[in-house]
């Protein structure tokens, strides 16, 4: 004899069968939707071109993506933040590249000294934000030379919805003198996805250092003064 507690089990169990199959959908829906944008994201990767740039000027040759854009600056105080810019089609992405004084802006020929002042340098510099190390300096190596990297996340403070950024730096020192590259990216879930991994370690292995460790570009290095680093 079915009683109003058998009824009830089974409407309960019922139900409950019905929302791990809905869960299951979900999951299922979800994993496939993470599958096809890697799988489309990894194609992508694979078939971007790259076209070579040799700048005489800063001294320094690099591989960037086809249908990007690339500026350079003619003289010291023309418009833009970098010595050469990058920019993706959709503005979304940048490479830029710096040419400067080490002894002015570091105050050290130090490799790990100036990775640290790299550091509050990027802060004084983003006033409004608020700024995270996502991966704390360290060497690499760059055209078989010792660079220092590190990765910081940049949130503004005082807009809604904030505008957010994902910033890898990296510093060459060359004789006296300093590059500063870095690629910026908005919005910041994606930096590790297989397209920005693959353009971003294209670039940096691509790039050349022109003439030997005590040759200075044709251009000559801008002399910046800084306050001291409060890193330790």
């Amino acid at each position: 004899m079915i009683t109003y507690t058998d009824v009830k089990i089974y409407s309960m169990m019922t139900q409950l069968q019905k929302s791990i199959i809905c869960t299951s959908f979900v999951i299922i829906a979800a994993l496939l939707s993470i599958f096809m944008i890697t799988l489309l994201d990894t194609a992508f990767a694979q078939q971007q071109q790259f076209t070579t740039y040799k700048s005489e000027k800063y001294g320094i040759q690099f591989q960037y993506p086809v249908d990007w854009t690339i500026k350079e600056k003619t003289y010291r105080f023309a418009e833009g933040g970098g010595d050469i810019t990058v920019r993706s089609p959709n503005l979304l992405t940048m490479f830029g590249i710096e040419y400067k004084d080490a002894l002015s802006l570091f105050r050290t020929l130090d490799i790990k000294e100036a990775a640290k002042i790299m550091l509050s340098i990027l802060e004084a510099s983003l006033f409004g934000f608020d700024v995270r190390i996502i991966e704390e300096p360290h060497l690499v190596t760059i055209d078989n030379k010792t660079a220092a990297t590190a990765v910081i996340a940049a949130e503004e403070r005082y807009y809604n919805p904030p505008f957010k950024f994902l910033d890898q730096q990296w510093i060459v020192i060359i004789g006296s003198n300093a590059y500063l590259i870095s690629y910026l990216y908005s919005p910041t879930n994606d930096l590790d996805s297989p397209s920005h991994t693959m353009i971003r370690n294209h670039f940096i292995k691509s790039i050349k250092f022109l003439g030997d460790d005590s040759a200075a570009p044709a251009t000559t290095a801008q002399t910046i003064k800084i306050s001291s680093s409060h890193f330790n």
